[in-house]
Formats: C-alpha cells, structure tokens, sequence
C-alpha cells in the first residue's frame, strides 16, 4: 500500500503527507510565487512521496488540475474536492467560507492531528498546510469509513 499526498492547490500551497493508514507523517507549506515555478517543482512531491495510492487535491481552477493531470500520467488516483466540502463536516459550521475564523480554527485542528502523529509541532504554522492537513486526514477518513460499509 502507498502513501496519500494531500494538496492545498494554490501558488502558496500546502502539502500532507499520509502513510495508507492515514496517518499524517510530514508536512509543508511553499510559496511558489508563479504557476510557472509550481509546475516545475510538481514532479519531485510526486518522486520524494512514491509510493503514492492518491492524491488528495482542495481547491480548483488551474493549479488543481495541473496536479490532477501530472497524477493521471502516473496512474496514480485523484480524490478533489473544495474546501467547503471538508469545512462543513469536520467543523460543523453553517458558512465555512468565512475565511479568517475558518483558517484560524484550521490551524488549531492541525495542530492536534500534528501532535497525535508524535510529529514535533512548529512555531508557525501556515494555514495552507493545516488546510492540507485536513483536507487529507478528512478524505482519509472517509474513503476508510466508506470501505468499512
């Protein structure tokens, strides 16, 4: 069994790195500052995290399915999703777009999902890798609960 590469598609992006038992190993977050410079760095999370079972991608637009599209040519799968998605269930909010409180309450989340893993917990941490880490702990936990059924 492969590993789960969770993506906050963005040009800051965040990434979350899941063993198949869905839990969270490393993580990250980089600002690449152009599509440009993201797409060239692309294919090195895909070598540095084989093997990979999937992709977990938040977010759309260009940059998603330029993840999308590098993960097809690997034959590796693609589980996308907006953030709203994940937002609703695991904070039980009613608007999960409003942004501020939402990121805030992110990266608290994040933090204890970091520390469950016995990962040291960083002094800062960016909202587009705890958004990376949720989105993926999430997607994890459902596509096992949906295996179970």
């Amino acid at each position: 069994m492969g590993n789960y590469l969770a993506i906050d598609a963005g040009v800051k992006t965040g990434f979350a790195l899941f063993s198949d038992k869905g839990i969270l190993l490393k993580f990250s977050s980089h600002n690449y500052g152009s599509m440009g410079c993201l797409k060239r760095d692309m294919k090195r999370y895909f070598i540095l995290c084989d093997p990979l079972d999937a992709i977990i991608i938040e977010g759309g637009g260009n940059i998603a399915q330029a993840w999308r599209k590098e993960a097809e040519c690997r034959n590796i799968d693609v589980i996308a999703f907006h953030a709203e998605t994940w937002r609703k269930e695991m904070f039980k909010i009613s608007d999960p777009t409003k942004t501020k409180a939402v990121k805030e309450l992110a990266i608290q989340t994040a933090r204890k999902i970091i520390a469950d893993a016995g990962l040291p917990l960083p002094k800062t941490l960016m909202a587009d890798a705890a958004e990376a880490i949720l989105a993926g702990y999430w997607a994890i936990k459902k596509k096992n609960s949906e295996a179970a059924e």
